[in-house]
């Protein structure tokens, strides 16, 4: 393997460790000497890449900014939409979430950001805005029943994905497709209207 291959895959392994740390315990209590040891590396070889534990942060913070724009990205546009279009972005976040590690991390360090300065994250903005939009095209299709109060459904469409995920008692998403997937059944259940 050569010298440059090397590094990348090092850099990759380290990035790896860091987000199953910092996913478990959070910034404050993530040790590099842990992520060293499970990205199977000297803390040197650590620090040849990362000059600190912040540094780290960023970069998968980073992941969450990439991560949101592509989720979004591949939400429909255009007329008609409804409430299955909505289930399948929010059952793709869940599903997301559950399978990538440098994206669980990012989003436990967004939500200690959360919890210190208030500002939510990019996917909890994201997800809030895009449910908004969808729910709002259904209703002006007839997908929703007219009296149906649009800003709290959404509010509890964000609820429902990151309530399910934090109650979950993981960080590694678990089974959260399956758990957001049957609530969201019943949810949409709820509201439907015969025109769906």
């Amino acid at each position: 393997m050569a010298k440059q291959e090397r590094s990348r895959h090092t850099y990759e392994r380290l990035l790896d460790a860091a987000a199953e740390e910092f996913a478990r315990v959070g910034y404050a209590d993530a040790s590099l000497s842990e992520v060293a040891e499970r990205a199977g590396v000297t803390k040197g070889a650590l620090y040849g890449h990362f000059s600190s534990k912040r540094e780290l942060a960023a970069v998968l913070r980073q992941h969450l900014g990439v991560t949101v724009e592509e989720l979004l990205g591949h939400v429909p546009e255009g007329e008609g939409r409804g409430l299955d279009e909505l289930g399948s972005f929010i059952r793709s976040v869940a599903e997301r979430i559950s399978d990538d590690v440098r994206f669980q991390a990012a989003l436990r360090l967004a939500d200690e950001g959360y919890q210190a300065d208030g500002k939510p994250s990019a996917l909890l903005d994201g997800v809030r805005t895009t449910s908004h939009t969808i729910l709002r095209e259904a209703k002006k299709a007839g997908h929703l029943d007219a009296a149906l109060p649009v800003e709290p459904f959404a509010d509890l469409v964000v609820v429902l994905l990151f309530g399910a995920y934090r109650t979950s008692g993981r960080h590694d998403g678990g089974e959260l497709s399956q758990r957001v997937q049957a609530m969201w059944e019943l949810l949409a259940g709820l509201v439907a209207t015969e025109q769906q």
